[in-house]
């Protein structure tokens, strides 16, 4: 999905997932989630289901490089393979990760196509009621939807592009 993640470890519930092994890295969640169909096919699947522990880090951003969550990915590695003894560095504990399941998340699709207006980011924390976004009409700049926050939460995900599709992802978010 294009756009904007909280940096998270993201891993799949293949009944052989370590996550306290997980929490090493130190980000601010770690994410599980069932596989699909087309997962059994991936690398990433097969190293759990034949005994090796597999993770994706998520920095923030899919379609930039954002030098701050980065940062915080790159040291989010060299802080797991210190916790798990690979090398030997004295550095910050990071944080302590909650667990989420994909199913934690609300998800907020778009009504409308046309020119996204975000008014809210990964890492908001917002309100029930709150205004995340507009989608504006392309030939005349009219607000064709106003996207209010279905609960109280923090942005997990937030669509980037400036161009949205009628029942687009656009946020996903971590109830309180």
């Amino acid at each position: 999905m294009p756009g904007e993640f909280i940096p998270h470890v993201r891993m799949m519930e293949t009944g052989f997932q370590d996550v306290k092994l997980a929490k090493k890295f130190g980000l601010p969640y770690v994410l599980i989630r069932k596989p699909k169909p087309y997962d059994t096919t991936v690398l990433n699947y097969n190293w759990q289901v034949f005994d090796t522990q597999a993770f994706s880090i998520y920095s923030g951003d899919t379609d930039t490089i954002n030098k701050e969550t980065a940062k915080m990915a790159w040291l989010s590695i060299l802080r797991f393979m210190n916790n798990t003894g690979i090398i030997q560095n004295s550095m910050h504990e990071g944080f302590n990760s909650s667990i989420l399941k994909e199913g934690d998340l609300e998800t907020v699709i778009s009504n409308q196509s046309g020119i996204l207006y975000a008014l809210r980011s990964a890492g908001d924390e917002i309100k029930a009621g709150d205004l995340l976004a507009k989608i504006l009409d392309p030939f005349t700049g009219e607000t064709r939807s106003s996207i209010l926050a279905p609960t109280n939460g923090t942005i997990f995900f937030a669509h980037q592009k400036p161009l949205i599709h009628q029942n687009t992802v656009m946020y996903k978010i971590v109830k309180f």
